[in-house]
């Protein structure tokens, strides 16, 4: 079935037809969530609302990381900046983060990239301090042309 409720034109109008929820299931439920809103940001008509929303999940997850760091054991983590992670939908097919951000701007793609490494690396916050500077300023951006 095709409509919107189930497969809504926000979250299927990729180009390489990938679909959000495809990607979204596979992450924690905050980064996930601010995945949704940067994917959906210039899809609905709300984008300055979305980037804030997207904003308010990564700042909520960086709270918890925070609130959790006296119980996570730190351990050396490899680098991942730059590693085209991969997801898989429920059909096995593969989608890569650079598959993904290939059709979004800069600063909103490469927010995304950082929310998404952030998922493998929960000791490392830096990615998500990145992410919400870059959300940041698309904001400011686009709350001085609306």
């Amino acid at each position: 079935m095709s409509g919107p409720v189930d497969h809504p034109a926000h979250y299927t109008a990729h180009p390489r037809g990938i679909e959000c929820i495809d990607v979204v299931r596979t992450l924690r439920f905050t980064l996930g969530s601010a995945l949704k809103y940067l994917w959906r940001f210039d899809l609905k008509g709300r984008a300055l609302e979305d980037l804030q929303k997207a904003q308010w999940y990564v700042r909520d997850e960086l709270a918890l990381r925070q609130r959790m760091a006296f119980r996570v054991v730190p351990r050396p983590l490899p680098e991942v900046a730059g590693i085209d992670r991969r997801a898989r939908n429920l059909d096995g097919v593969e989608v890569s983060c650079r598959d993904i951000t290939a059709a979004m701007p800069g600063a909103v793609g490469l927010a995304f990239a950082l929310i998404w490494d952030a998922e493998f690396a929960f000791a490392d916050t830096e990615r998500l301090v990145r992410a919400d500077r870059l959300i940041g300023d698309e904001i400011a951006a686009r709350g001085q042309r609306e």
